[in-house]
């Protein structure tokens, strides 16, 4: 898999500096343009410092709530 992931992507490299702005953006726009025909986002580009785990952990629960809640909502139980 990492050979097709690394194959693929050789040649979409940008050509900014390697840095994290540089970079956070390259990645914010490849998700963002698979978005980019539908009606309502269903991304929401969020930079956070990963060396602080009580962040990761917090943005994590958010993010599993949001998709249970979803789920519920589609599925008729919520």
């Amino acid at each position: 898999m990492r050979k097709n992931i690394s194959q693929r992507h050789k040649k979409s490299r940008h050509s900014h500096e390697n840095d994290f702005d540089s970079a956070s953006s390259y990645f914010e726009r490849c998700f963002l343009q698979n978005q980019s025909n539908l009606e309502k986002p269903r991304i929401f580009p969020h930079f956070t410092n990963a060396t602080d785990t009580k962040n990761i952990e917090i943005m994590f629960s958010h993010a599993c709530d949001i998709i249970i809640q979803k789920r519920l909502v589609r599925s008729g139980m919520f």
